[in-house]
């Protein structure tokens, strides 16, 4: 059974914040040409559903685990129902892609693991947004290969440590995610548009579900 959130009414004591994470010029590789349309929209939406929506650029599997923190230990969650966190990059099998051709002290490629935006959100360490909705949209690769084939509060109580999450990514395990230079990639310009549409009626799995049939 779906869950219903309470969401606070439009005033200034509501505080929604956005995490967007844009990696575009890269030292070691191609640049992803064609992302920052991808930005534009989403800023656009994210705004337009009354977030304050954090930019970043370019950064490393470093800056980007810095960033996730940082975003955690904002006050403004507590005034806040919900939070979108939007990361676009290259991405392997292993995680997101920073920016570096440099690797990492302890010798490992320039990578952030997906599973601290879920460890930075949890309730232990973001406790601001403990029951609340944590949106998390993903544009990356998994992999080399196609993901395609023609066929025919102060009381003492316990807490789950990560729940209320939802995300969403552009890619399966394994597989490439598709971006066009001149108009942005088909995952975050499907999302914006099905947002656009049908944010006022649809909880969001039904959002996700008619973007996914795009």
């Amino acid at each position: 059974m779906m869950q219903i959130y309470p969401t606070k009414d439009k005033s200034s004591d509501r505080k929604r914040l956005a995490l967007l994470i844009n990696n575009v010029e890269f030292e070691y590789g191609d640049d992803r040409v064609g992302a920052e349309k991808d930005e534009l929209s989403m800023e656009r939406l994210l705004k337009a559903l009354g977030y304050t929506v954090l930019t970043l650029r370019d950064l490393t599997a470093q800056g980007m685990s810095a960033a996730m923190q940082d975003f955690a230990q904002r006050e403004e969650h507590v005034q806040s129902d919900s939070c979108f966190v939007v990361f676009m990059s290259h991405g392997s099998a292993a995680g997101i892609c920073g920016v570096s051709s440099i690797e990492n002290s302890d010798g490992t490629e320039d990578i952030f693991s997906t599973d601290e935006i879920y460890n930075c959100l949890n309730t232990k360490n973001c406790p601001g947004l403990e029951d609340k909705p944590k949106i998390i949209l993903i544009q990356s690769c998994r992999g080399g290969n196609d993901g395609w084939l023609n066929v025919q509060d102060s009381l003492q109580k316990t807490a789950h440590l990560e729940k209320d999450f939802c995300c969403l990514r552009s890619s399966t395990p394994d597989t490439v995610s598709y971006r066009n230079p001149e108009t942005g990639s088909d995952f975050i310009q499907d999302i914006v548009e099905i947002f656009n549409k049908h944010a006022h009626e649809d909880h969001i799995e039904e959002l996700f579900r008619k973007a996914m049939k795009l």
